[in-house]
């Protein structure tokens, strides 16, 4: 699910609020998703669209219109939202268990998976795939 700061009239959408409010997990600029789980089972991935991620995606279109930004959005959005369910469907299926350095202390696959997708992860898959798409309009 799409996830802006002030999600306005879009009735397709989640706020800032409401991802914290459903799950406990606090939305900002940093931050590019947010698993939902309920036991094992993933529910939602809630993908932010006001992300610093995508905003310095977006910087980079020589460009800027309409159509090259709506463009963007959605390679970012399918980008980390099939990012964030492959990496959970393969951690869980392995039975993979992680461990913080120097805490000893195990830490959830949606901890896991948010580490992991909250960093420069996400830049660099779009950069590859951007590197990618130009690389087959050469061809």
């Amino acid at each position: 699910m799409q996830v802006y700061k002030d999600k306005g009239e879009r009735t397709d959408a989640a706020s800032w609020d409401d991802v914290e409010q459903a799950t406990g997990e606090a939305v900002i600029h940093e931050t590019t998703m947010v698993p939902m789980t309920k036991g094992e089972e993933l529910e939602k991935i809630f993908v932010n669209m006001d992300s610093h991620a995508l905003l310095e995606f977006r910087s980079k279109i020589k460009n800027p219109s309409a159509d090259a930004i709506e463009l963007a959005n959605r390679k970012y959005y399918t980008s980390v939202y099939f990012h964030a369910l492959f990496l959970y469907m393969i951690t869980k299926n392995r039975g993979y268990q992680f461990a913080l350095p120097g805490e000893g202390m195990s830490t959830s696959v949606t901890n896991y998976m948010k580490d992991v997708l909250n960093t420069d992860y996400p830049m660099l898959a779009l950069n590859l795939e951007q590197a990618d798409s130009e690389l087959s309009v050469l061809a």
